[in-house]
């Protein structure tokens, strides 16, 4: 979990202590936020092997103007057509 303005370049810096890394490697690492990265689904020199950033993303949880809180996630099938009903 990041918060607002995550910088993309330490959030993989704070990842690598871990053994982990977030695939896509935009041009932009080091200026760009994680938020941008979600919000145009960034991609880079890694992502023709593991994908673009909507692929590492489960879910958001996102406090809007008026303060209230939602959470977003991948809707199955089955979801979707139940909320268009």
């Amino acid at each position: 979990m990041v918060e607002p303005g995550a910088n993309y370049a330490k959030v993989q810096q704070a990842l690598q202590t871990h053994g982990r890394f977030l695939p896509p490697f935009p041009a932009s690492i080091e200026y760009c936020t994680v938020g941008g990265a979600v919000a145009n689904n960034s991609s880079g020199e890694k992502s023709f092997k593991y994908g673009s950033t909507r692929d590492f993303v489960r879910g958001l949880r996102i406090v809007l103007a008026n303060g209230e809180v939602i959470e977003t996630g991948r809707l199955t099938s089955r979801e979707l057509s139940k909320s268009l009903a």
